[in-house]
């Protein structure tokens, strides 16, 4: 009974971390893309 109980916070622990990478790695993704645009316009 204690292992059911303690799954389901496992679980949420693991989608929020993931959830949090995934933002962390979206924010990373923008931020590269805009620096890219950003020094191909100026380039031009």
């Amino acid at each position: 009974m204690a292992l059911l109980l303690k799954r389901p916070s496992k679980l949420d622990y693991d989608i929020d971390s993931f959830a949090t990478d995934l933002q962390r790695f979206a924010r990373e993704q923008r931020d590269r893309y805009v620096l890219l645009y950003g020094w191909c316009f100026a380039a031009h």
